[in-house]
């Protein structure tokens, strides 16, 4: 897992993944953390070739018997020092992501993404207990495109993999 989370425990536990994995989102409504949460979905099904019977996370998708449980308690500031950290739970039966805000959700759905593997059987998550929070409240990167022209899709290749390592400022010189 890349940062390594401040936290970690792995277990001999494994959760399957079936076609009819589904997540909900509890706490608080944010269209931002349900489109996340769509996109994870989509990455998570164009990585295992598993057709997802959810389209996309809303409200309406809220069930107690989800595989992927998430909540949030408020929505994230874009300021520093804003509270990143997450508690993510991964047992043979379910998946739990706890969370103070949405930004701490994002990246324990980027870190549970790291733990896909496959074997056999087929795709699952690594058994885990994680606690985590950023060590550093500016993590960014600098892309020069004024004296190193890029083409767009490289541009937002790098935002995406800015995301999966869970960095936070993009300067764009």
């Amino acid at each position: 897992v890349m940062p390594m989370p401040e936290n970690i425990s792995l277990s001999a536990d494994k959760y399957r993944l079936t076609p009819q994995f589904d997540i909900s989102v509890f706490g608080i409504e944010d269209k931002d953390l349900y489109a996340y949460t769509s996109g994870f979905l989509r990455r998570l099904s164009g990585r295992t070739g598993l057709f997802f019977p959810q389209d996309y996370i809303s409200a309406m998708h809220r069930q107690d018997s989800s595989d992927l449980q998430i909540y949030t308690e408020q929505k994230g500031k874009l300021q520093i020092r804003e509270d990143e950290s997450y508690f993510l739970r991964i047992s043979s039966s379910t998946i739990t992501l706890k969370a103070a805000t949405t930004f701490g959700s994002m990246r324990g759905l980027e870190t549970l993404l790291q733990l896909l593997r496959a074997d056999e059987n087929g795709y699952y998550f690594q058994g885990a207990l994680i606690t985590d929070k950023p060590r550093f409240t500016w993590r960014g990167l600098m892309i020069d495109v004024s004296r190193h022209w890029m083409p767009i899709d490289m541009v937002l290749r790098n935002i995406d993999a800015m995301a999966a390592v869970k960095l936070n400022v993009l300067h764009m010189h």
